[in-house]
């Protein structure tokens, strides 16, 4: 009798441990692709206010730290 309620017990933890898991790998998968669609939201806002011109007219440098080019997209 003892050991047939410590085979359910067993059988009992098991399956609270897999549910358990289970919801935590389906939580952090919703949780990611919410996050990767309002970083993709915000690349796409950021794009709207971004002027390719004055970007590829910088060159990486020091120098483009005196640039108005610089300055306008710094804002």
């Amino acid at each position: 009798m003892k050991s047939l309620l410590n085979r359910w017990l067993v059988v009992a933890v098991l399956v609270i441990l897999f549910v358990g898991m289970t919801a935590t790998l389906l939580i952090a998968l919703q949780e990611d692709q919410h996050m990767r669609d309002q970083l993709l939201t915000k690349a796409r806002l950021a794009d709207v206010g971004i002027d390719p011109h004055r970007v590829a007219a910088l060159s990486g440098t020091l120098s483009d730290l005196s640039s108005s080019d610089y300055h306008v997209l710094a804002l």
